[in-house]
């Protein structure tokens, strides 16, 4: 029989928030990670489930990174404002996990306006197909759906390819973590969903996550 896995798309619950895997990481010492929301797993050591129960768990919660600004947002208001909400997961000895085909990471400098993009999350059902609509901006999201807004520093906003005559949400809730990638198999991975307002939705770069990861675990790397 076919056995299931967790992998990149994968939905998760974590302290009855759900999101989705985007990556996986492993360090100098072959200790592997899962990479979502900072908001999604809320806590070190929160326990990391399958949402529709078919998997065991998949681990704890090793560390998080959440904005913690608010108010006036802009590099100048706040220009020490941490802009990342990205937390890493301990995975449990033996865990079922399919790590995915190699990707490689794109850099900050070669992402811009008009560049398509695919959006690999789980409560969007597929790969949806986006573009960039604006690059290194800032942004005030509520990020846990209570109202209150966070400023998030240094990010680039998503949405559809084509105008949307009636207002279509480009992501879902359940949808943060999701990996947003180059088209194509093997595209290069442009960074992780965090959020979306009607139809923007705002990512993470990358190069920012990876920054963040080597500082938490030894010679971090997307594994492949």
């Amino acid at each position: 029989p076919i056995e299931a896995h967790y992998s990149q798309g994968s939905a998760i619950e974590a302290n009855g928030k759900r999101g989705t895997i985007c990556g996986f990481v492993e360090d100098a010492n072959s200790n592997q990670y899962a990479l979502t929301c900072g908001h999604v797993v809320s806590t070190v050591g929160s326990n990391v489930l399958d949402v529709q129960g078919r998997l065991p768990n998949l681990g704890t919660t090793h560390r998080v990174e959440v904005p913690i600004q608010s108010g006036n947002c802009n590099r100048h208001a706040q220009p020490a404002a941490n802009g990342l909400d990205v937390a890493l997961i301990d995975i449990l000895a033996g865990g079922a996990v399919s790590l995915g085909p190699a990707r490689g990471l794109e850099g900050i400098a070669t992402i811009s306006s008009g560049d398509f993009v695919e959006m690999h999350g789980q409560a969007s059902r597929s790969r949806r197909s986006g573009m960039v609509m604006n690059a290194t901006i800032w942004k005030q999201i509520d990020l846990y759906g209570d109202g209150s807004l966070y400023c998030c520093g240094d990010i680039f906003e998503i949405s559809h390819r084509s105008t949307q005559y009636v207002n279509s949400p480009f992501s879902r809730s359940g949808d943060s973590g999701a990996a947003v990638v180059r088209p194509g198999p093997g595209g290069n991975w442009l960074g992780m969903l965090i959020g979306g307002h009607r139809a923007s939705s705002f990512v993470s770069y990358a190069e920012h996550i990876m920054d963040w990861a080597d500082t938490v675990v030894p010679q971090a790397r997307l594994v492949p």
